[in-house]
């Protein structure tokens, strides 16, 4: 098996770390300036595997398409196919597979969609007849306590619906600040969108500008600044990346702030400075808004004694892999004391004195690669850690372990 072995800094953390495109970002841009015809292609170095799956794909020719492990480009591809024309078949890994669409499909459907299950009803593969749609002046209501992206995906066709679309929000709605990351794009692009919490109102008008909006992952900063934090370093920064940013993941600068960790704002980016090393004995989180910090901050709570008291990780099982049930696991293994939820929404962890990690012990990603980036935080307790199936972050983070090493770890795939 391959696996890369990874110590942590043996130096003072100092110096700069190139983060990746924000793919939530670049993935919605893709899709509503193909609506336009005249897409924009991103030639950027280190672009993510999701991005350039999705830009692939919306160029392609051809009626069969694979998204693979990309769950956000086929939840926006299928509502993005179902109003094209021609026949399509859209399907993914076998992960994908596993991955449920049904609340997605039954929406479009109600529009007058025509999308049929061509394996397990509620999942993919699916066969995609395009059409116009119509919402006949009914509103469509949708539950939001699974994923966003089934709304963001409605959302980003709306303008080209027949009657435009309203759409009723039902239960507990997840990840909103996605939902107002892409009613921005859509406003910036020229398209008249409401959205009041519980009700989202968007006209039948099309696009009518371009989207300048590209901003830096914050959904990848926490890696490095958690690495900042459990070393004591001197600071890093980060170019293009902003405090004042439309990603929900931008509230992780104040989480670390309670940390002892200072944010400065400049021009070209913004840099972050160790300050010190705040007493802080319990970490709680409410994670409704940010599920994609939940790794990142487990393995911060574990190696540094944190105890973690964590909420709202909602959907966590419907990621790459059954991301909430993983870290628990892992917990467990590595000596914390993992307490019975009240909820199967909540992670609570007290954290063992000192972690021991066995010489041979792998770390296995299961094709996730926020576990990936988020078990290398490990190698900071003075321990060299192995990560099996390191190519994982191409998925958010190509350069993820070449970003890691220029700020002081070591490594090498064996």
């Amino acid at each position: 098996m391959d696996y890369l072995k990874i110590s942590g800094p043996k130096t003072t953390i100092n110096g700069i770390v190139q983060l990746p495109i924000s793919k939530s970002i670049a993935n919605r841009k893709l899709i509503i300036e193909s609506l336009t015809g005249k897409p924009e292609k991103f030639i950027v170095q280190h672009l993510p595997a999701d991005v350039e799956i999705l830009q692939n794909l919306l160029n392609s020719r051809k009626s069969e398409l694979n998204t693979h492990h990309a769950g956000t480009a086929y939840r926006f591809l299928l509502a993005y196919l179902s109003i094209q024309e021609g026949v399509f078949v859209l399907d993914g890994s076998p992960r994908m597979r596993k991955r449920p669409i049904g609340i997605l499909v039954e929406s479009l459907n109600k529009l007058g969609a025509d999308i049929q299950y061509l394996g397990e009803n509620g999942y993919p593969p699916l066969k995609i007849n395009g059409k116009k749609l119509h919402s006949k002046g009914k509103p469509i209501t949708l539950r939001a306590d699974v994923s966003s992206q089934y709304i963001s995906a409605l959302m980003m066709i709306a303008p080209y619906i027949k009657g435009g679309l309203e759409l009723h929000l039902k239960g507990k709605v997840l990840s909103v600040p996605y939902i107002q990351m892409t009613a921005k794009l859509m406003q910036e692009a020229g398209a008249d969108v409401f959205f009041d919490g519980k009700k989202i109102s968007i006209q039948q008008k099309a696009y009518s500008r371009k989207i300048a909006s590209l901003e830096r992952d914050w959904s990848a900063a926490p890696y490095f600044l958690s690495i900042l934090f459990l070393q004591k370093g001197k600071e890093l920064f980060f170019p293009g990346l902003y405090l004042e940013s439309s990603q929900g993941d931008a509230i992780a600068a104040d989480w670390f702030k309670d940390l002892g960790l200072d944010s400065y704002q400049k021009k070209s980016g913004t840099r972050f400075k160790y300050n010190q090393n705040k007493i802080t004995a319990v970490l709680e989180k409410n994670f409704s808004d940010q599920p994609d910090l939940v790794p990142t901050f487990a393995m911060l709570c574990l190696a540094s004694g944190i105890k973690a008291r964590f909420s709202g990780c909602d959907n966590l099982n419907l990621k790459e892999s059954n991301r909430l049930d993983v870290l628990r696991e892992t917990a467990k293994k590595l000596g914390a004391v993992v307490h019975k939820p009240n909820s199967a929404t909540e992670l609570f962890f007290d954290p063992p004195e000192k972690i021991v990690i066995p010489e041979d012990f792998i770390f296995h990603t299961l094709d996730d690669h926020r576990l990936a980036m988020s078990y290398a935080l490990l190698a900071c307790t003075g321990r060299s850690i192995k990560i099996s199936d390191p190519t994982v972050v191409e998925k958010s983070f190509p350069a993820f372990w070449e970003e890691l090493m220029k700020i002081g770890s070591t490594g090498n795939t064996q």
